[in-house]
């Protein structure tokens, strides 16, 4: 069979043949917007390029859960070791005490499987503290995560502070970020009074094209995030923004090629064409996405808008 552009995603999306023909006659962003809907927390995962091998079945009971969780120590140690005097393993009791026994007053976000609370270490510093339920395939994107976010310094990728195995929790501790999202600033329902300055604004894309271009071409690895967007750029309180949630991020390709994806995972309205259309994956989609953000700095749209009238719902669309 000969498989048009986007045929792949399509076979997946629905089985009968009308809807796919109609399809392939929208255009790219028609199509996309006709597609079911891929929230963060309802995301397909790619295997990581290292696949860890952990025993047990996802978490179901303690034999199993404590298998993975040693195996999940040991992959953890390495990049924990090697980065020691930059974050460090916190124990359970220290990170309770901090956030208030999790009280809900501490929640600042929560969806799917992940709460986020915000603590103070013994010490006085703030941070946030990022838990996440278990399961096999949990184990091995924490996994992953941690040994990517772990070696990245830079000053505008929010750094991670520690982990912390418990039980059936994945707990992940970073710097908190006083100002919020991005997003919560240019799009939330309680907004400033005063619109974000534009020297404020134009900071924050410089701030990030300098995060990406350390990603892609200054570590000694070239890292894809995967899901850069206006949620996860966080800002301090004198509006220093930082890159965060490495969740969806993997090792790119060491020379100029592109890898392929059976699976397509990130945000509606931050999608390369490339990629959602073909799988194919590389740096060039993080470029893409922070595209739309400079859209969204400069004209202070979302993205993505069912409200606006049809063929106008897309912020690049009406770009053009």
């Amino acid at each position: 069979m000969d498989y048009k552009p986007g045929w792949p995603l399509l076979l997946r999306g629905c089985s009968e043949t009308p809807p796919a023909k109609l399809a392939r006659n929208m255009s790219v962003v028609q199509w996309v917007m006709n597609l079911p809907s891929r929230s963060p927390h309802h995301t397909p995962r790619c295997s990581t390029n290292k696949e860890i091998e952990l025993s047990g079945n996802g978490g179901n009971d303690n034999s199993s859960n404590s298998s993975m969780q040693y195996e999940l120590q040991k992959c953890l140690d390495i990049p924990l070791r090697r980065n020691s005097s930059f974050f460090q393993w916190f124990g359970y009791e220290v990170l309770k005490a901090a956030t208030a026994e999790f009280s809900s007053e501490n929640l600042i976000a929560e969806g799917g499987s992940n709460r986020v609370y915000k603590g103070i270490l013994p010490d006085g510093k703030a941070v946030a503290v990022k838990i996440q339920k278990s399961s096999k395939d949990a184990y091995k994107d924490f996994a992953n995560e941690i040994e990517i976010v772990s070696s990245l310094k830079h000053k505008h990728i929010r750094p991670l502070v520690g982990v912390c195995v418990k039980d059936y929790d994945l707990i992940s501790v970073y710097d908190f970020s006083s100002k919020g999202s991005l997003e919560e600033i240019l799009h939330g329902n309680n907004k400033d009074k005063h619109p974000l300055p534009w020297k404020v604004r134009y900071n924050v894309a410089v701030a990030i094209a300098e995060g990406l271009n350390y990603l892609h071409s200054e570590h000694s690895r070239p890292v894809i995030h995967r899901d850069v967007k206006s949620s996860n750029i966080l800002l301090s309180d004198e509006f220093e923004a930082k890159l965060s949630d490495f969740g969806l991020a993997i090792w790119g390709p060491t020379a100029s090629s592109f890898l392929i994806q059976a699976d397509v995972v990130g945000t509606f309205g931050y999608l390369a064409p490339e990629y959602f259309m073909y799988g194919k994956l590389s740096d060039k989609i993080d470029v893409y996405a922070f595209g739309v953000i400079l859209l969204e700095l400069l004209s202070g749209k979302r993205p993505i808008s069912f409200e606006n009238h049809k063929g106008q719902q897309s912020l690049v669309m009406q770009s053009q």
